[in-house]
């Protein structure tokens, strides 16, 4: 199996456990290792970039591995690749399978301990906050977002 075929093969696999095994969108592109992820339930893309064996995990490695390498025998240009590139590489391994739905129609009610109580404000009313959730894209562990990535490959353009 070639590498980019690696690659493509692990950012679908994640895909699939991110949105529950229900994408509508899975796709990747061994020739130009463009790929795309949507959940159905949401159509949205769950936060891919948080996690190894996906895409920008794989292009951020080698862009740490690239800087390395042209930076052998340079201590300072190696620190500099360990602490400005290397951070931005996803450290967390996705989830082992698809998480399970608690219910059947994806919602979910919560008692008096899981209920959001109000709050005083310094203008004497009060504000109650609430929350629900209809089948959401999978767990992510940041707000979905692109910007390791894309610092990564503006560092490796800069580096080159």
């Amino acid at each position: 199996m070639t590498p980019a075929a690696t690659w493509c093969q692990g950012q679908t696999n994640t895909c699939r456990v991110l949105c529950n095994a229900d994408a509508s969108v899975n796709e990747c592109t061994e020739s130009d290792l463009k790929w795309k992820c949507t959940c159905t339930s949401n159509s949205s893309t769950p936060g891919i970039q948080y996690y190894r064996q996906t895409m920008p995990f794989y292009i951020c490695q080698e862009v740490f591995k690239k800087c390395i390498a042209q930076n052998a025998g340079n201590a300072q240009g190696q620190d500099t690749c360990n602490n400005n590139i290397q951070p931005l590489c996803a450290t967390n391994d996705p989830p082992k399978s698809p998480v399970a739905d608690s219910g059947s129609d994806g919602s979910s009610s919560t008692g008096t301990t899981g209920a959001s109580q109000p709050s005083k404000t310094s203008g004497g009313s009060t504000q109650v906050t609430s929350t629900s959730s209809k089948g959401l894209a999978g767990p992510t562990l940041a707000p979905v977002g692109n910007g390791a990535f894309v610092a990564a490959m503006g560092l490796m353009a800069y580096l080159l």
